[in-house]
């Protein structure tokens, strides 16, 4: 165990110092997707479990869904507040910084990455507890339910919050590139969280249907599962791949002016529960496959050397399928659709890294605090993780997380990097110009519409 753990890392520099540049982007954005999913979930485990021993500790069950409701509520607030300040969003800017957003790219990024995962986990967490209820625990098909009441209730909540900042960035009469970088990361992120959210419930349910036995609220499931069922779970990853490329393919033929727009949002958030859904059933399959090796073998995955030979495992298959899915992508007869398809799928891979990692060290965590009290361990599992991020969110955010922003042939702070990015905001600013204009000018009477049009026009430039 310790000489595979050693061989991971150091294979590491292999990958991010590969020849093939595609190779390398991969290899980054799966590192820092599964840093980042580590660090979350941990986050996420150490709140609810002091919040869980506090406040809802021998409480009722419909109390302890709405707790976790309000829980996820608060993660979305946070989110939304913590992105409006870290994009630079609620300052007044001069002329001079509205031509440079960059410094606030990076910043913001950092923040929407990692807040969509937690929040994405404070999400799997409430919906799932809804899962867990007798009436949808009762088969397969009732389980599969909350899939679609769970799309419905997160898409009315990420309408909801869009006409909120819509609301604060309209106050001044005109969109800055502050105010733009804080809606397109926001969006992003939510876009992130409804697609952990759903394809977590779906790869429930398809266990489910699978074993007969619903998965815990955390995913995990227990008794012996047999090859055949193991082959039935990769058999329904694979399948996950047609939607990716279908969904790919629609999502590129929206019009650029649509972006941001719900049924855009809706197309973009179903591809990614695709390609998310891939990577938690081959997870699971990893999983399934060292629990029957353990039914032959007692004591093979017992305990914290179990979840760390899944997580290794799970690494060692992920980086394998990256580069077989690299030499597939590589191959001039494929289309750009499926060519598209195919990194959906491989940025997919950090979720099945990063979370048996954290699986790994939960349980080390579990078995430090096994001498102390429950309260005791709760606060230990929330001081440790926080002693944990403050040590290595940093080190992602610095040295990581710019290869993933930036690309490779340059640093984050390069002028390639800060005009590709001003151009960007610059268009996506004219572009909600022009829909507002559009819009006003459907229900405006003709002789306003000569006036309105012109001074709506004459906002919509930041530069």
């Amino acid at each position: 165990m310790l000489l595979g753990s050693i061989a991971f890392q150091l294979s590491l520099f292999y990958l991010v110092n590969h020849p093939d540049k595609d190779m390398k982007r991969y290899s980054w954005e799966t590192i820092s997707s599964t840093i980042s999913i580590f660090v979350a979930v941990l986050i996420f485990k150490g709140v609810d479990g002091v919040v869980d021993y506090y406040v809802m500790e021998e409480s009722a069950i419909w109390f302890k869904v709405l707790m976790d409701f309000v829980h996820l509520l608060a993660w979305i607030c946070i989110l939304q507040l913590a992105l409006w300040i870290s994009a630079g969003a609620h300052m007044n800017h001069s002329f001079a910084s509205l031509r440079d957003p960059s410094p606030y790219h990076l910043k913001a990024k950092s923040y929407a990455i990692l807040l969509a995962h937690i929040t994405g986990f404070a999400s799997i967490n409430a919906f799932s507890a809804i899962q867990q209820l007798s009436m949808f625990a009762s088969g397969p098909f009732m389980a599969l339910l909350v899939v679609p009441l769970c799309f419905l209730v997160m898409i009315t909540i990420v309408h909801l919050t869009d006409t909120v900042r819509e609301y604060f960035a309209g106050l001044d009469g005109v969109k800055d590139a502050f105010e733009i970088l804080w809606d397109d990361e926001v969006e992003e992120a939510e876009n992130d969280i409804i697609g952990l959210t759903i394809s977590f419930l779906l790869t429930q349910a398809i266990r489910f249907g699978i074993s007969g036995n619903l998965p815990d609220q955390e995913g995990a499931d227990k008794g012996v599962h047999s090859h055949f069922m193991i082959w039935y779970l990769i058999l329904f990853a694979l399948l996950a791949v047609v939607p990716v490329v279908s969904l790919g393919r629609w999502r590129a033929a929206i019009p650029e002016e649509e972006k941001g727009s719900i049924p855009e949002r809706v197309v973009s958030s179903l591809h990614t529960v695709a390609s998310m859904s891939f990577a938690w059933c081959t997870l699971y399959a990893v999983t399934w496959q060292w629990s029957f090796l353990g039914s032959l073998m007692p004591g093979l995955v017992d305990g914290v050397p179990g979840h760390v030979c899944v997580a290794l495992s799970a690494s060692f298959l992920a980086f394998v399928l990256m580069f077989c899915l690299d030499k597939i992508h590589d191959s001039e007869k494929n289309s750009e659709e499926k060519k598209a398809a195919i990194v959906s799928v491989i940025l997919s891979f950090g979720i099945m890294v990063g979370f048996t990692w954290e699986q790994s060290f939960d349980a080390g965590i579990e078995t430090i605090a096994e001498e102390f009290s429950e309260r005791e361990k709760h606060w230990l599992q929330l001081l440790i993780t926080m002693i944990l991020a403050l040590i290595v969110l940093p080190a992602w955010k610095m040295y990581i997380l710019p290869k993933v922003v930036a690309g490779h042939e340059f640093g984050h702070d390069s002028e390639a990097h800060h005009m590709q990015l001003v151009h960007s905001l610059e268009k996506r600013a004219s572009m909600r110009h022009e829909r507002k204009v559009r819009s006003l000018q459907g229900s405006m009477p003709a002789h306003d519409c000569e006036i309105t049009a012109p001074l709506l026009q004459s906002t919509g430039s930041f530069s």
